[in-house]
């Protein structure tokens, strides 16, 4: 589906776009509050971050095996969002760095991420958009409390035990409706926190396909040729033609989001295509386009994509995070060095059909202790021989009964 794959990456891009418009010494919190006023397009000033990280981390994924590529930046990006906020030093620079947040105060950037939650849950009441974060943390593990109120309060998080996998497939297989029925394989003993994301989009055009006109076709993939339901409308469509490509924007609902569909023209190629989806390409794409009548023809289709991101995540400037040198103080009582992140893994899927759109994406962030810092694991005792006990005085520690037990009674 090589051809398509732009207008598809631009799908998931709907969410960021439709806005646009015994302790150690703790480190200052990033606030979790809202400043006094939200600065004027600090909302479009985050979905415009996030579309720049979005399009750079599709060039990186595109160019390490080209092919099918389709991810949602913005989950990726709210949960990056997460564990931005548990970390320091260079390491929350990296981060700041991948995301494209500079010049944002971290203050801002957390109150415009409130903001751009609260925008995208009422895009349009026929669509249906839902965003959930969560937060699974080892228990008796010493987690800041300002870095889980902040995933709180400025990313809705819920925040659960870290026991299993299972649970975090279960709760990633509900907010995707079943599309995505798990992220995660299984829970290492060094593993202290998870930190997810889940989004799950269902849209109607505005103008659905006529089942009854679409009609078998071939679709020339990057394999070879393949069979095809090819969808197929006439009519007025906002279109764009220019020497690198052809675009149409189809419309979902009431307008409040779209699907942009892009294609290369023939003698060029999706690799050219793809080498020119900038965020100032895509802008100068978008505006251009105008009203054109026309006839185009869309196959039917789904897709599914699942990557491990660290080294697409890495080349963009966050690589530190994934090191024995990751400064994570924020997240937990603990030193630099401590604690990295072990795992970023996406999976995302689609289907188009003749009524519409539905798709979903879920990013897991897995966050584990070096060697340096040890975990606490459940042990198990079973006192199925010969021991010693002690009655002791709570206030005053005197020993009241001390003895060993060899037989019972």
């Amino acid at each position: 589906m090589r051809s398509m794959l732009t207008g598809i990456v631009l799908m998931t891009l709907l969410a960021a776009a439709a806005a646009q418009g015994g302790c150690r010494n703790a480190p200052t919190p990033r606030s979790a509050g809202k400043p006094a006023a939200l600065p004027d397009g600090a909302i479009a000033g985050l979905a415009g971050s996030y579309n720049r990280f979005g399009f750079s981390l599709f060039s990186e994924l595109y160019a390490r095996g080209g092919g099918t590529v389709f991810v949602s930046p913005a989950s990726v990006a709210l949960c990056l969002g997460m564990a931005y906020n548990g970390a320091g030093g260079s390491t929350a620079e990296g981060m700041a760095q991948t995301l494209r947040l500079d010049p944002m105060e971290p203050g801002d950037f957390n109150a415009a991420s409130r903001a751009l939650l609260d925008s995208l849950a009422s895009l349009d009441p026929q669509i249906r958009l839902d965003i959930a974060n969560s937060l699974w943390l080892r228990e008796r593990f010493p987690f800041r409390d300002e870095f889980v109120t902040v995933c709180r309060e400025s990313f809705g998080a819920g925040v659960f035990p870290l026991t299993a996998a299972e649970p975090i497939n279960a709760w990633v297989s509900e907010k995707t409706q079943g599309m995505i029925p798990t992220i995660i394989e299984s829970i290492d003993g060094r593993d202290i926190a998870v930190l997810v994301n889940a989004i799950y989009f269902k849209g109607r055009w505005a103008t659905p396909f006529d089942p009854g006109r679409t009609v078998d076709g071939t679709f020339r993939g990057a394999g070879g040729d393949q069979k095809a339901r090819m969808m197929v409308r006439d009519g007025e469509m906002n279109y764009l033609e220019n020497d690198l490509l052809q675009a149409v924007r189809l419309p979902y609902g009431a307008g409040g989001a779209s699907m942009y569909v892009l294609l290369p023209r023939e003698e060029k190629g999706i690799d050219s295509l793809a080498a020119a989806l900038t965020v100032e390409g895509w802008s100068r794409w978008a505006s251009s386009m105008r009203s054109r009548r026309g006839r185009l023809e869309l196959p039917r289709f789904k897709a599914s994509y699942f990557e491990r991101l660290n080294a697409g995540l890495a080349a963009l400037g966050m690589q530190e995070a994934f090191t024995s040198r990751a400064d994570f103080t924020r997240l937990c009582e603990c030193s630099p060095g401590d604690v990295f992140i072990s795992d970023v893994l996406h999976k995302a899927v689609i289907e188009v059909t003749e009524e519409g759109t539905e798709a979903a994406a879920a990013t897991s962030i897995t966050m584990r202790v070096t060697s340096a810092m040890p975990v606490d694991e459940p042990f198990t005792m079973i006192v199925d021989r010969p021991f010693i006990l002690a009655i002791v005085d709570g206030e005053t520690g005197l020993i009241l009964f001390l003895g060993s037990i060899a037989e019972l009674e």
